[in-house]
């Protein structure tokens, strides 16, 4: 159920998330608390899902049905690709300039780098070297399918809008849940579940250092004693924490809580107590849906819509303008 409040004299920033549903939209304007005037997904076409399950080359019309045509050049639109269509890559190189390193960056992306596309657009962040490369910089690469992002970038334009920025699906979640819980611990890690597979996002120091996808479900089931299902979900933790720990040298970095999404009316508690067990870490269940409902002025048909959470990076892209 799509979800329209009556538009204020306030600015209103605009999230776009591209997601396997099609476009998830949210319309945030400032204030205390936030007001959400729009919550609605624009679904993709199925005619064309057949040829690609993200059919970005297909996004005009849903665009030009999803935003009224006298509007389009005035809003503040922020997008956000899928995980799938991105790499995040830690890069250690030489103390040099700017420039220099840009030349040195765009090196390594040509000849050291393997990307599963063929060319990339990306973006970088300085984070601190590691301890016994201190006379080193760092970055955070992170790199997009250069086909994709040209495929959205063309899509909004040909309609009359033009994205201010583009994201990716884990950062723009972490600014939704740092803006409501500003008590979020230097490193952690936060599991995305769904019934099917689940994302793994390693966080430190406010940066998004690793995020990968493994197909474990951590759901309730009857057949299915709770220690088996998490069994394998703690193999990969393990892995995650030691690729950060060890493979990026963060051996300093200390994890001090994991952070989970879950799937609408699961109730994990009885895994998550035994995960905590297992990996001897505090394990808390972030309600996404909660949080937005008492942190947001959103109207009643909202508070009634079941997938609410859905919208939480949605969400948090639009917060990048208010």
């Amino acid at each position: 159920m799509p979800l329209r409040l009556t538009t204020s004299s306030r600015s209103t920033s605009v999230g776009v998330e591209i997601c396997d549903a099609g476009l998830r939209i949210a319309e945030v304007e400032p204030g205390r608390p936030l007001r959400v005037s729009r919550l609605e997904t624009a679904p993709w076409d199925l005619s064309e899902t057949v040829r690609d399950p993200y059919p970005t080359f297909a996004i005009a019309p849903i665009l030009s049905n999803a935003f009224d045509a006298n509007q389009r050049k005035k809003l503040t639109v922020h997008v956000a690709l899928p995980s799938r269509f991105t790499v995040i890559r830690q890069l250690t190189l030489p103390a040099v300039g700017e420039k220099e390193l840009q030349s040195a960056i765009e090196l390594q992306i040509q000849h050291n780098i393997h990307l599963p596309f063929d060319e990339a657009a990306y973006d970088y962040v300085l984070c601190d070297p590691p301890e016994d490369e201190a006379d080193s910089v760092s970055v955070l690469l992170v790199a997009a399918d250069k086909s994709r992002v040209n495929d959205v970038i063309q899509g909004f334009r040909s309609v009359g809008i033009r994205p201010k920025t583009i994201d990716i699906h884990a950062l723009a979640l972490y600014r939704l849940i740092r803006r409501f819980r500003p008590d979020l611990p230097q490193t952690f890690l936060l599991l995305e579940t769904s019934e099917d597979t689940v994302d793994l996002h390693v966080f430190h120091d406010g940066l998004l250092y690793l995020t990968r996808q493994v197909p474990v479900a951590l759901a309730p089931t009857s057949d299915v004693p709770a220690f088996d299902y998490v069994s394998q979900f703690d193999v990969e933790i393990e892995r995650t924490l030691n690729f950060f720990m060890y493979t990026l040298n963060q051996r300093e970095a200390g994890f001090e809580r994991v952070f989970v999404t879950l799937p609408r009316d699961v109730d994990a508690s009885e895994h998550l107590q035994a995960l905590e067990e297992r990996i001897g870490m505090p394990c808390e269940v972030l309600p996404l849906a909660e949080m937005i409902r008492r942190n947001c002025e959103i109207g009643p048909e909202a508070h009634r819509m079941p997938d609410l959470a859905d919208y939480a990076a949605a969400i948090g892209l639009a917060l990048r303008g208010v």
